[in-house]
């Protein structure tokens, strides 16, 4: 028998589909660079500039495709929260390793975000020490997870 409910970070296709049009702007905006100059700039140009450009193009296509990389990975290997019955405790796992563990009696409210690109859940902690305790955001958590984790939190204060 489980004595937890698990769930999963789920990244949507829109947030996923953002990212790698993103991605392929800055990549193509660093290919141009590079491309431009390769092939219109004077040898004398280049040879004081042309580490630079160089560099720069290749940063912008590996800043480009880094972000819906992290993505892509995050579906392979989501997040995971564990809602645990006894002691009530949320555990949240990155990568199968244990990243917080924190009693519900740590928690205040939470609440759902959803921008347009940005969902998840926010959890707002207690404020015995508001030097030290900061709030929490779960990200790419769907709706019915926060719904389950507010269902979870109802019966940790009944």
């Amino acid at each position: 028998m489980q004595d937890y409910i698990a769930m999963h970070s789920a990244i949507s296709s829109k947030v996923l589909q953002h990212s790698l049009w993103k991605g392929i702007g800055f990549a193509l905006i660093g290919l141009v660079l590079i491309l431009y100059n390769g092939i219109f700039g004077s040898l004398t140009f280049l040879s004081n500039w042309g580490w630079l450009i160089f560099l720069t193009g290749g940063t912008l296509i590996t800043y480009g495709m880094l972000q819906y990389r992290k993505l892509a990975q995050r579906q392979l290997h989501p997040h995971v929260v564990h809602l645990t019955s006894v002691p009530h405790q949320l555990q949240w796992y990155i990568d199968e390793h244990q990243f917080l563990n924190l009693p519900s009696t740590f928690i205040a409210s939470i609440a759902y975000k959803n921008d347009k690109y940005h969902y998840g859940i926010i959890i707002y902690l207690k404020e015995p020490n508001r030097s030290t305790a900061t709030d929490l955001f779960l990200p790419y958590f769907s709706k019915h997870a926060f719904e389950t984790l507010l269902q979870w939190l109802q019966q940790c204060y009944d």
